[in-house]
């Protein structure tokens, strides 16, 4: 091996993996028709690398095999699943904090890392994601990084939660089981819109994102990482909207599932709006507390230039003096 790069098996077919997660599933091929709704013709057709599946009828096997898309491609490349996903929450991690030129050059860095593959449909629309989000955050370029998260959601299964003009169907997002890049795209998307003062579409995306999230019980590490987000995210909309009933007992929400997952910094983020909606409600002795409960956690988290941001903000807009 050249350099000491992991060299991937991109010869793996389709049919041997999925031949394998049958095996290893304990399920026969008739329990698979049965479960996926995939007809038998089809389903033996690509058993036995006659034909390789369409992009919804390997979502309805995989569905069946209870194996997600992002495993599956990476059982087909041979890729490093683990380290990729680590250093690509990392980079989210710099994105949400909105440092998109430190998020840039992380970016140039994983697409050289050996396990970067751009043949898995997973990495390509990871980073097709992370460019979107710097397209928006380092240029301002909204067309450009809308026209990223759109291309980026073809290429899934969430390409079936999009008209042919790229409208998002609301109703359609709860239908399928997604992935957490899908969700990253879909609350980037409602991000880009809110920045440009569509507060209502930006509503509309996250409720939707929120319904869906809700109720995939079955995958908990997703909804760890994004449920709380995406309270913040709904809750910073409908604060703009000026509903801050609504926002409130949505950051509630959020803060109780943070209370369960010791997600501190989310924690931080949602003090912080619960401040901002008491304050709107006119209760400013009890949003200064909450504005000072919010930067304890802060001040463990961030940098000075952030804390200095916070303090400037509370003051001017809350007249609250944090320390």
């Amino acid at each position: 091996m050249a350099g000491g790069q992991k060299m991937y098996n991109t010869q793996t077919t389709h049919a041997e993996v999925l031949r394998k997660l049958l095996t290893e599933k304990g399920m026969t091929i008739n329990a698979l028709v049965k479960a996926s709704e995939i007809s038998e013709s089809t389903v033996k057709k690509v058993l036995r690398n006659v034909q390789e599946p369409r992009l919804y009828t390997l979502y309805c096997l995989l569905t069946a095999l209870n194996t997600t898309m992002e495993e599956y491609y990476f059982l087909l490349h041979g890729t490093d699943m683990a380290q990729f996903n680590s250093d690509f929450a990392h980079l989210i991690d710099v994105g949400f904090g909105r440092k998109s030129q430190k998020m840039s050059i992380k970016l140039d860095e994983l697409k050289t890392k050996p396990y970067c593959n751009l043949r898995i449909p997973y990495i390509r629309q990871a980073i097709l994601l992370a460019d979107a989000i710097i397209a928006i955050g380092k240029d301002n370029d909204y067309d450009t990084g809308l026209a990223l998260y759109y291309e980026a959601l073809s290429i899934t299964i969430s390409s079936k939660i999009l008209t042919k003009s790229n409208e998002l169907k609301y109703s359609d997002i709860a239908k399928y089981k997604l992935s957490m890049n899908e969700y990253r795209i879909l609350r980037g998307i409602a991000v880009a819109f809110e920045e440009q003062k569509d507060t209502q579409k930006a509503t509309d995306i996250y409720s939707a994102i929120l319904s869906s999230l809700e109720s995939d019980t079955a995958n908990y590490e997703i909804q760890k990482k994004q449920l709380p987000i995406v309270y913040f995210n709904l809750s910073n909309a409908l604060i703009d909207s000026e509903q801050y009933v609504n926002a409130l007992d949505i950051v509630n929400k959020g803060i109780d599932l943070c209370l369960k997952t010791k997600e501190l910094k989310m924690m931080a983020y949602l003090l912080w709006n619960k401040g901002k909606s008491t304050f709107f409600l006119d209760n400013k002795k009890l949003a200064s507390e909450f504005f000072q409960h919010a930067y304890k956690y802060f001040k463990d988290m961030e940098d000075e230039g952030m804390l200095e941001g916070l303090r400037t903000t509370a003051k001017t807009k809350y007249d609250v003096l944090l320390q």
